[in-house]
């Protein structure tokens, strides 16, 4: 099973950030960078979640031949009141890394994804207003009581990015002081260090170079008004000053 997860909301960039960690030659593959276990396929068992990820003996071969611990991993949802408990329940500690992007920037993504798969025909702007009324001032309630799959179907925009709001949940199995915190966009513009220093993290050696990993193709004509990221950066605002205070880092998102 895995020593290490990537937390993250959709279109936070954790599989790019996945996919560039597992070019170490320490870390071995995995049948799926998602086996979704914690959020949506937990009925098939533990053996089939097992069966995911190199074996014990596998291990213990590849570290006999180059004489080096080896490491497994895997994203995993960071929204669900349930997943971070399934996760303590099954595998007790793992080394965790949290990847968060701007939410303004990671609405709009899911947004621009949303018309390119024809689920979406509204304007980014009347998406936003029809989400607000159904959830404004429920927000946290929200949170607590939705499935995991609900808060991703339904709530697409703003609710995925109330970081806080899920951080908050997984403290309460696994210290935040604990975990390492990427910021996406710290990803994006300097990749290599960022991947290093999640190998530091994971207490093996730094690389000198990756092949970067496609990340999702956010490239459309349709471009975010300023008012309208005004508008959103000013609904997130109140929630990215107490995610600041809770991580003790300021990612200066606007």
């Amino acid at each position: 099973m895995p020593d290490f997860i990537v937390c993250g909301t959709s279109f936070c960039a954790k599989t790019f950030l996945y996919n560039n960690i597992n070019q170490h030659k320490l870390i071995l593959n995995n049948l799926r960078e998602e086996s979704g276990f914690f959020l949506d396929t937990n009925e098939n068992g533990l053996n089939w979640y097992k069966s995911n990820f190199p074996s014990f003996y596998y291990k213990k071969l590849f570290e006999a031949i180059y004489g080096k611990t080896s490491f497994v991993g895997e994203t995993v949802n960071l929204p669900g009141y349930f997943v971070p408990k399934r996760v303590f329940n099954i595998l007790k500690n793992p080394k965790i890394i949290v990847i968060l992007r701007n939410p303004v920037d990671r609405a709009f993504a899911r947004y621009l994804e949303e018309i390119r798969n024809g689920n979406e025909t509204k304007s980014f702007e009347d998406a936003l207003e029809n989400e607000l009324n159904l959830i404004k001032n429920h927000e946290e309630e929200i949170i607590k009581t939705k499935s995991p799959l609900e808060l991703r179907n339904l709530f697409l925009y703003r609710l995925e990015g109330l970081y806080i709001e899920y951080l908050k949940q997984w403290n309460e199995y696994f210290p935040i002081k604990n975990m390492h915190i990427v910021k996406a966009e710290s990803l994006f513009s300097e990749p290599l260090d960022t991947v290093n220093k999640c190998f530091d993290f994971l207490g093996i050696e730094h690389i000198k170079k990756i092949t970067l990993s496609e990340k999702n193709n956010e490239k459309n004509k349709l471009v975010l008004k300023k008012e309208t990221r005004d508008k959103l950066s000013e609904y997130f605002e109140g929630y990215n000053q107490k995610l600041y205070q809770f991580l003790g880092i300021d990612f200066g998102w606007a």
